[in-house]
């Protein structure tokens, strides 16, 4: 019995002690997962480990996280599989608000990219464009109709801070002229806000509030504001005001399409309906970047009044 007793003593003191080192281990983990060099070294080898699946370059210079509050990440970097930049941003900041897993509710209160570079390029004799290989990587293998998410994912703004976006098509001309080239976009200098994004039905609906860029033609956005909704068959801005370095247009238009390669032939294939407000001034100089037989034209109008129709079969009524 005796030895029986001081097994059982050894044993419990065993237990006290291996349960105060589980309690100072499980703190040190804490600790360690919440400092910035123990994240940072985590998304180094998060992102080598993403690196050797994709093949391409992913890296990751420095994380910061507050659990279910803020995540700022700075030095993000994804090469595309012709060793070019698919993506990259000096930093990036995320903020999260009512985070409720017993809800399953999540709102993405702020996202903010400050001098990102996005660039989105089909290669000449390639089939896809460069994220391809992310879609395909990402894309879920299971086949199952189960049922999807319950998650409530609610969104607030997104802040862009001198972001430069590149889109390009070498399957198709990318020449460089003083006219909007469809298959070679490249807007520099966008800066803005986008809050109260809902994304429905694959539609997305946002409030942009102070939207600068330009574009390599030439165009200069001086300031747009007003509510969007962007989907596969139509571009609408509502309760609008837009500025350009020669025009000033106030109101709503949309911009209506069968696919966006009818962007490539504008004048026949864009639906255009449009209200326009006192105030508005519109130069051909602004619409020749969009329509090249203006070329050259430099006159101002001002007028108020509906537009529908095709660029070259255009309608109005009640104009001023």
């Amino acid at each position: 019995m005796a030895i029986g007793r001081k097994i059982t003593r050894i044993l419990i003191k065993t237990l006290k002690y291996a349960f105060v080192l589980l309690v100072l281990l499980c703190v040190f983990v804490v600790i360690a997962v919440n400092s910035e060099n123990c994240q940072t070294w985590l998304a180094h080898k998060a992102a080598s480990y993403l690196s050797s699946e994709l093949g391409t370059k992913v890296e990751i210079d420095k994380v910061k996280l507050h659990f279910v509050k803020t995540a700022d990440l700075e030095g993000l970097f994804i090469e595309d599989p012709e060793h070019d930049t698919l993506l990259y941003s000096k930093s990036v900041s995320v903020k999260l608000e009512n985070f409720d897993y017993g809800k399953q509710t999540l709102k993405v209160s702020e996202v903010t990219l400050n001098s990102a570079k996005a660039r989105i390029i089909r290669y000449k004799g390639k089939k896809d464009f460069n994220f391809q290989n992310l879609i395909n990587y990402f894309s879920s293998s299971d086949t199952s109709t189960s049922s999807p998410s319950n998650w409530k994912i609610t969104y607030g703004k997104l802040v862009l801070d001198n972001v430069d976006f590149i889109y390009r098509n070498e399957r198709h001309d990318i020449s460089v002229s003083e006219n909007m080239n469809y298959n070679n976009i490249h807007v520099s200098g966008v800066s803005g806000e986008f809050s109260n994004i809902k994304i429905i039905e694959n539609k997305i609906f946002a409030t942009v509030t102070g939207l600068k860029a330009k574009e390599q033609c030439g165009i200069v956005l001086e300031n747009l504001t007003g509510n969007i909704k962007v989907s596969s068959t139509q571009l609408a801005c509502m309760d609008f005001k837009l500025k350009t370095e020669n025009s000033f247009v106030k109101g709503g238009f949309s911009f209506n399409y069968k696919e966006w390669v009818d962007y490539e032939d504008f004048i026949n294939k864009v639906k255009i309906r449009a209200l326009l407000l006192n105030e508005t001034k519109v130069n051909f100089k602004d619409i020749a970047y969009f329509v090249r037989e203006l070329n050259g034209l430099d006159k101002e109008i001002y007028f108020s009044g509906s537009v529908n129709g095709f660029i070259n079969n255009l309608k109005g009524e009640k104009i001023k």
